[in-house]
């Protein structure tokens, strides 16, 4: 699942089917509906996903939701707004946004389910929220709250907030899962070192628990988390010397990291989901002139972005045997000046935004 985000982004992949009957001479033809159903949501599921534009340069992007293309504003676009996680469980849609105070105060964090305000996240300062999961009617959020002396790596639980960090070095928390009764956040933290590491804390009952994913001895960002029984995939980067601002796109699983690019130049994982013994992720690489949108099964790499086209990959969900990547890419016809929200279905252009002034997709979920 940016990332549930995103991804997704990072998110479970489920397929539930459901036969019931009102009376038992009934029961036949229900079941055999509910198979029907169920066997169409598989073929056409709907695809959710979330980010920001607008319609005009006169006014500012807006928090929005699309569902199977049907665009919904959750902000007015008086104030920035923008949307980072999309999650579905039962009937309801979760959104995680942030917006700017019109007051020029701190930014605001807030959950929205079925369209509708559910809370603002408390915080003493501003903050960037990451992620967003839901389990059995319970709201995870990760984000990353600011205006102290350093930035603190957090995580809200039906709007409650807990630190993850204790402010002695800058943090981020970036993504977040929840498995076995577990809690999993994934993000990074500068170290003694001066190097940026990259962390997984899991929060089992009232513990927390912080995990070193990467090697200390370079600076590396954590992006993304996807649990599978006891193992641990997190999606980001990694630089390719212990000086170098170029970074290798990078996966871990449990610790060990598999490189995704050559590290010539930046490049990154922003999303990951695992299905069977198959790893699918999501990205960008720079190649000394512009960025491709990236897609990886396993190892192997496709590009999403048309020809010189910038391009960036965010969210990854994968769904029966279609594999959906949300992003962003530049739109031709308007050269850098504006750009487009995609979704790629199993490599190929399945959604566009409007192709007027500025449109982002962060966040992902097909059921």
């Amino acid at each position: 699942m940016k990332k549930i985000q995103i991804l997704v982004a990072s998110i479970v992949l489920t397929a539930f089917t459901a036969c019931t009957s009102d009376v038992e001479n009934e029961q036949t033809a229900s079941t055999a509906k509910s198979k029907s159903a169920a066997k169409s949501a598989l073929v056409n599921p709907t695809v959710y996903a979330a980010g920001y534009g607008r319609s005009s340069w006169a006014t500012q992007t807006t928090s929005t939701i699309w569902t199977d293309g049907t665009a919904f504003d959750l902000t007015d676009g008086v104030n920035v707004g923008s949307a980072w996680s999309v999650f579905k469980e039962g009937t309801y849609v979760y959104v995680l946004t942030k917006e700017y105070s019109p007051t020029g105060g701190p930014t605001i964090s807030k959950v929205w389910r079925n369209n509708v305000l559910l809370y603002t996240l408390p915080t003493s300062g501003s903050t960037h929220p990451s992620s967003l999961f839901v389990s059995g009617g319970i709201v995870y959020v990760a984000g990353t709250e600011f205006g102290g002396p350093k930035s603190i790596a957090k995580l809200w639980t039906n709007g409650v907030p807990l630190n993850l960090t204790d402010g002695t070095y800058n943090a981020e928390a970036n993504s977040v899962y929840v498995s076995g009764g577990s809690i999993y956040v994934a993000g990074n933290e500068d170290s003694s070192t001066g190097k940026n590491i990259v962390k997984v804390w899991k929060k089992t009952g009232t513990t927390v628990t912080p995990s070193i994913i990467s090697n200390t001895s370079y600076n590396s960002y954590g992006k993304a988390v996807f649990v599978v029984g006891t193992d641990v995939y997190v999606g980001g980067k990694q630089s390719t010397t212990t000086s170098s601002y170029s970074s290798k796109a990078t996966v871990w699983k449990n610790g060990v990291a598999t490189f995704l690019t050559d590290g010539a130049y930046d490049s990154s994982v922003n999303s990951v989901f695992v299905a069977g013994v198959n790893v699918y992720a999501a990205g960008y690489k720079y190649n000394g002139t512009n960025s491709s949108a990236l897609a990886w099964k396993n190892t192997v790499v496709t590009q999403l972005s048309v020809g010189n086209n910038n391009g960036f990959a965010y969210s990854v969900f994968a769904y029966g045997n279609d594999v959906y990547i949300g992003g962003i890419e530049q739109n031709p016809s308007f050269s850098n000046a504006v750009n487009v929200g995609k979704i790629w279905k199993n490599g190929v252009e399945y959604f566009t935004t409007s192709q007027d002034y500025y449109h982002n997709i962060t966040s992902i979920y097909v059921q």
